[in-house]
């Protein structure tokens, strides 16, 4: 008993970790869509307890308009989040590829301006420019075909963390009973 009680967070996170992963693995579309939704439903209770404090009197002062503010905003992202959580991936897969373009360009100027300093930098700053703007772009024509590829390789990869967490875990049991 004590040893499950002096190791239950590690355990936690790798069951986190295997079911979690395996959710992304088998369906990435409905994992994504459902996560939407947590946030959505969670957005909206914010934004209703900041309306209601304002409402009720609790938040006055110079300052409440900022809770108005967050309120509303909570409500109406929470809103968009849980019924058009369509929408949010596409926005969020767009999104992510401008900022991988973007990503791009500044590794490409990074090299240049290394070159131009007298260093040699290496290739492979170029070759992740040119994998950071395909996926970019792809990101953009393609969100989501791209959201449920990196959702199966982000399962994989929790999977496998899990499985690493494993052989840790058991190795610091061997480790203390010696």
């Amino acid at each position: 008993m004590e040893l499950l009680k002096k190791n239950l967070p590690m355990i936690v996170l790798i069951a986190l970790e295997i079911v979690v992963g395996v959710l992304l693995f088998i369906n990435p579309e409905l994992f994504t869509k459902a996560l939407s939704i947590i946030v959505g439903v969670s957005l909206i209770a914010l934004g209703v307890v900041f309306l209601v404090r304002i409402f009720t009197g609790r938040e006055v002062g110079p300052m409440s308009w900022i809770a108005v503010v967050a309120g509303v905003v909570s409500l109406v992202v929470g809103i968009f989040c849980t019924f058009f959580f369509n929408r949010v991936i596409e926005a969020v897969g767009v999104l992510y590829g401008v900022m991988l373009i973007i990503a791009a360009a500044v590794k490409v100027k990074a090299y240049f301006d290394l070159s131009k300093a007298g260093f040699e930098p290496p290739m492979l700053r170029l070759v992740g420019a040119f994998v950071s703007l395909v996926i970019g772009i792809l990101m953009i024509v393609i969100p989501f075909e791209m959201i449920n590829a990196f959702g199966i390789f982000a399962g994989i990869c929790l999977i496998l963390q899990a499985a690493v967490d494993i052989v840790t875990l058991v190795l610091k049991i061997n480790h203390d009973n010696n």
